[in-house]
């Protein structure tokens, strides 16, 4: 697949076997307009700069009314109107409403005598009900199209980019791995006229050169017009333990005891490192997904095509992978989460037992009467 060898090739490389992968295909517009209605939240269109992210979003919500996808009373809050229905991204973290910056939803209610909108997290599928000064201040937005950085992290059956000037293979690698089905790219030109430019799946044949100079380039610090995740460059390993010792200092700080103090720094380092640990969770998630490995499939088999399976079997490598990153099972290990703990580790059996029992209740949902012979996990 072309978006595996982005992060460690040259230009060259990457556009040899284009023809192979669906990175440079070319969707109709009609084609995509049928993506956005039959169902947003599967699909995900990301912009090089903010003022393309503004268009896509206007245009795609329009397709969505037109539709009908929009329904009930329009809230307008920071010059954005809002109805049921709406896909929203939030622009802030806010820990006691459980948001994190970058969190995509789907609007499932709307106070207008109130002033809120409630929301279902695609994160947690959780509703959380957003309240008038969150929604005043410009913390949520559309979300149908997101800049490359609030894409880190977000995955959806298919995602449309589309590149301008000064994009570089990291930013073509981060956009060209958020679909899971499907990734398509389109090169635009900032002085194209709108007559010329009538529908997302415009390309121009020039324009090839450019994105073969752009996946030959790499960036050694941010871009101005779109910066990565903050600690990207530290290892899982360097990662966890920065994690860990924020943690360590949070719970040490004088304000955990009830005394006075200010942890708002060490707060907002946690935040960020935790977006990151999420940002790559995210990642393992849908690699799993596009090549399952051998104790997946041997456990639970392929991902399956039907929604509801598919979404169960999501569900429980997501749990795995969760205990297999926190627990340090290695990839030789046998079973969704390895082998039990030997019975002296009373508390890490306690955390393997109940993991089990909750993935296999998971499985309930995801096995065919047909496919139940699959194997289990290893106890």
């Amino acid at each position: 697949m072309a978006v595996a060898k982005l992060a460690d090739c040259d230009g060259s490389e990457s556009c040899r076997f284009r023809k192979s992968d669906e990175s440079l295909s070319e969707p109709s517009g009609s084609q995509i307009r049928a993506e956005l209605v039959g169902d947003p939240a599967q699909v995900l269109l990301i912009g090089h700069r903010n003022t393309t992210v503004n268009e896509l979003n206007q245009r795609a919500r329009a397709l969505a009314a037109e539709a009908g996808l929009l329904r009930g009373p329009t809230l307008n809050a920071h010059g954005r109107d809002f109805q049921t229905g709406d896909r929203v991204v939030c622009l802030k973290n806010r820990s006691r409403l459980g948001v994190l910056n970058g969190d995509l939803a789907t609007i499932t209610g709307i106070d207008t005598d109130r002033r809120t909108v409630t929301i279902g997290l695609d994160r947690e599928g959780r509703s959380v009900r957003v309240p008038h000064w969150y929604l005043d201040d410009g913390h949520l937005d559309w979300g149908y199209a997101l800049t490359g950085h609030k894409a880190q992290g977000a995955t959806a059956q298919r995602a449309h980019t589309v590149a301008g000037d000064g994009v570089d293979r990291e930013w073509i690698y981060v956009t060209m791995s958020r679909g899971r089905e499907a990734n398509t790219i389109y090169l635009t030109d900032p002085d194209i006229c709108q007559e010329e430019c009538e529908h997302l799946a415009h390309q121009h044949p020039d324009h090839l050169p450019a994105l073969i100079a752009a996946l030959g380039r790499t960036a050694t610090e941010p871009a101005a017009v779109d910066t990565g995740r903050g600690p990207q460059t530290s290892s899982d390993e360097e990662l966890a333990q920065r994690l860990a010792q924020v943690v360590d200092r949070l719970q040490d700080h004088p304000l955990a005891a009830g005394g006075a103090g200010d942890p708002a720094e060490e707060f907002s380092e946690y935040v960020v490192l935790h977006c990151e640990t999420e940002a790559r969770h995210r990642d393992r998630l849908t690699a799993i997904q596009y090549q399952p490995p051998e104790w997946v499939v041997d456990a639970i088999g392929e991902r399956p095509p039907e929604p509801d399976r598919r979404a169960a079997w999501d569900q429980i490598v997501d749990r795995a992978v969760r205990y297999r990153s926190e627990h340090e099972v290695g990839e030789e290990s046998s079973g969704l989460i390895g082998t039990a703990p030997p019975s002296g580790e009373i508390g890490r059996r306690a955390v393997w037992i109940a993991v089990h029992r909750r993935i296999d209740e998971e499985r309930a949902q995801l096995m065919s009467p047909e496919s139940r012979h699959i194997g289990g996990l290893a106890r």
